[in-house]
């Protein structure tokens, strides 16, 4: 059984030898809060857990690595998480589960003799719904840029912008929480990410404050 073990996971590695590793998602998630012992068990699990095809327990990592207490810092900040002894790790466990998806499909198109064949088509209709399907395209287009300048101008329009943090004196002013909402606003709309509570954004803004050597024009630089 341990042999059999073995060579999955070795053809594990030849066929997912990687995964998606973001630094901007990194360095603005919980993870960076913690000791820099914690993250870097936390990168030994993300590879373990990866390598094994994300079916990884704590007693079986722990053997490996005795550092229970990075171990459990990491639960308590809601980095991994833990059902009946088993880590779960989100994140990984998306991307494993869509390449897994499109490796299955590959697969069964190839046991299959290839792709499956397209029906022929009638040209003449092809293209009709070819013309009928850029118009389409074109209105979606234009009604996502209509939405889009009317929530830019709402965004500009906003002269003053109240912030549920307590700033530091240097931070305390308008330009600094423009920047900060415009940055708020980018990390929810292209990065698809918010803070969870005021505590962790609070948190953030102290390490940008800290990085900044407290100096205002830093930050706003940094923001960017």
């Amino acid at each position: 059984m341990v042999f059999y073990g073995e060579l999955n996971n070795k053809k594990m590695a030849k066929e997912l030898p990687y995964f998606q590793f973001e630094p901007a998602e990194y360095l603005t998630k919980d993870i960076s809060f913690c000791t820099l012992s914690a993250q870097g068990l936390f990168i030994n699990i993300c590879s373990y857990y990866w390598q094994r095809k994300c079916d990884l327990t704590k007693d079986q990592f722990l053997r490996r690595f005795n550092y229970e207490d990075e171990f459990i810092e990491l639960q308590n900040e809601g980095i991994i998480d833990l059902i009946d002894n088993k880590i779960i790790i989100k994140f990984l466990d998306d991307q494993y589960f869509n390449a897994t998806k499109k490796s299955r499909i590959n697969s069964e198109n190839g046991s299959k003799g290839g792709r499956p064949k397209k029906p022929k088509i009638n040209q003449n209709e092809t293209d009709s719904k070819g013309i009928r399907e850029d118009k389409i395209i074109k209105e979606e287009i234009r009604e996502n840029n209509i939405l889009l300048k009317k929530e830019k101008k709402a965004s500009v329009s906003k002269k003053k912008v109240e912030l549920q943090l307590n700033l530091p004196e240097e931070f305390d002013n308008d330009k600094f929480k423009q920047k900060w909402i415009e940055w708020k606003e980018y990390k929810k709309l292209e990065l698809k990410q918010s803070y969870k509570s005021t505590i962790s954004e609070g948190k953030v803004m102290v390490k940008l404050y800290n990085d900044s050597k407290k100096d205002l024009n830093t930050a706003c630089e940094m923001i960017d």
